[in-house]
C-alpha cells in the first residue's frame, strides 16, 4: 500500500485469489473521523482510493484482507493536505 500525494490517493494490490479485503481510515488526532470502504472480490488486483474528500491532518490507514483463511493487514500513516 502507498499514499500519492500528489494525486492524494491510497494506491495497493491484493492478491488475485483475496476472499476479502477492507481499507479503515481514522483521523489521529480527532479518532472521531472514521471510514470503512469495502473492497469487492474479484475486481482487478490494482486498486487506488481517492482521499481527496477527507478533512486535513494525519490519517491511519489500515489495509485489512483474507487470503486462503488467513488475516493480513497493512499499516501507514498518511498526511492529507
Amino acid at each position: 500500500m502507498m499514499y500519492e500525494p500528489a494525486k492524494q490517493q491510497i494506491s495497493f494490490v491484493l492478491p488475485d485469489s483475496c476472499s476479502k479485503a477492507e481499507l479503515i481510515l481514522v483521523q489521529e488526532n480527532t479518532l472521531s473521523e472514521y471510514v470503512t470502504i469495502p473492497i469487492a472480490a474479484g475486481e482487478k488486483p490494482y486498486r487506488s482510493v481517492s482521499v481527496e474528500r477527507f478533512s486535513r491532518g494525519t490519517w491511519l490507514a489500515q489495509l485489512n484482507w483474507t487470503l486462503g483463511g488467513h488475516h493480513y493487514c497493512d499499516e501507514r500513516m498518511i498526511i492529507v493536505k
